[in-house]
């Protein structure tokens, strides 16, 4: 009973980390528990994806599919909270500032939004809703589960693999710490596991396809700071979500 209570415990923390959807219940937020909830990551952004998929087809009763998928995209970022765009938005700050690693990091920690944060953020909602809008009448259930699972993926492989930017703690700091190969291996069995069964060979390509992007992501970032941080690993998950929807209008 108290393993399955520690499970309970971590599902709850991923779903209260990453969205908005309000669960009152006592749970022990140490820094190991926050790390370790990261396997739960996919199934919370197939819950995301399940929602998204919903509120699609509830949209196109009243409207097109055009207004439909941008009242999706509204959706998924009151989901959220919009808690990865905003560490993109800071990302993108900081690594095009075209300064040393330390300010780039404290740009990135600045709450403030500069220039090139806001046209990376305009770029990428226009970009998600011209691919989700390519993908209509053809896999948009399929494409709005993977868009959403294996952009959480991401952020459970990058935390697990790669070194943390910062010295100091943080909850940033406490994923990176915390989450280790036994998460990413259940988190990816999970998520091939749905890919497989909503798109078959298909599914597994497209989830190979948005690994390799991830990997690439993750050198270009570290390139420039010799680590991540909790906004980089909300910048992937950003990037990996338009990356999904890119490669299934490719193979579809």
């Amino acid at each position: 009973m108290t393993k399955i209570k520690q499970l309970f415990n971590k599902l709850i923390i991923a779903l209260q980390f990453l969205t908005r959807i309000p669960i009152k219940v006592e749970l022990d937020y140490s820094p190991a528990n926050i790390g370790r909830s990261m396997v739960f990551y996919p199934v919370i952004g197939m819950l995301l994806g399940l929602l998204l998929a919903l509120l699609n087809s509830f949209f196109l009763l009243f409207w097109s599919d055009v207004a439909a998928k941008a009242l999706v995209l509204i959706s998924l970022i009151i989901l959220t909270g919009g808690l990865h765009l905003d560490g993109y938005m800071d990302t993108i700050d900081g690594l095009f500032s075209g300064r040393p690693k330390d300010r780039m990091l404290e740009i990135m920690r600045d709450s403030r939004v500069g220039a090139h944060g806001v046209t990376a953020l305009t770029s990428l909602l226009l970009l998600k809703l011209v691919f989700l809008v390519e993908l209509s009448g053809s896999i948009q259930l399929e494409a709005l589960l993977l868009m959403t699972t294996f952009s959480r993926w991401a952020m459970v492989y990058a935390a697990a693999y790669y070194p943390y930017a910062r010295q100091e703690s943080g909850l940033g700091k406490a994923h990176a710490d915390f989450v280790g190969h036994k998460e990413v291996v259940i988190a990816s069995l999970g998520t091939v596991i749905l890919a497989a069964l909503l798109l078959g060979l298909n599914g597994l390509i497209a989830f190979i396809l948005s690994g390799l992007a991830t990997m690439l992501i993750i050198k270009l970032i570290i390139k420039k700071i010799q680590g991540l941080t909790g906004d980089c690993y909300g910048a992937i998950n950003e990037l990996i979500e338009l990356f999904t929807l890119v490669i299934l209008t490719l193979i579809y």
